[in-house]
């Protein structure tokens, strides 16, 4: 069973905007950028495209920035059995890069 417990639609952030959660979050979290963002990958800073996905596993650290205005939807949820995400192919804590995505914030919108 999947239970959200926390869910934003389009949150506008203002620059400079950095999220560093050296020791991740105490629950899944699954990130849609609709603007680009920077992270780090192998300690260096790299620039990823708009509507680049994550789901991050609890406890993994999380790291962006962004020097633009910032619009991202998101949601936490925890979950019992996290072989789902083998069983739909969904990786964790890879950056994804959807060829569709559009329907990606209704779908938040709607949750």
């Amino acid at each position: 069973m999947i239970a959200i417990t926390q869910v934003c639609y389009a949150q506008r952030r203002e620059p400079p905007f950095e999220i560093d959660r050296k020791h991740g979050y105490t629950e899944y979290s699954f990130v849609h950028f609709s603007t680009g963002i920077q992270t780090k990958l192998g300690g260096k800073t790299v620039s990823l495209p708009p509507h680049t996905c994550i789901i991050w596993e609890t406890g993994t650290p999380q790291y962006f920035t962004t020097d633009v205005t910032m619009v991202h939807d998101w949601f936490h949820f925890t979950i019992e059995d996290k072989s789902i995400f083998e069983q739909l192919g969904l990786p964790l804590n890879q950056w994804l890069f959807p060829k569709k995505w559009h329907f990606i914030s209704e779908i938040v919108q709607e949750i």
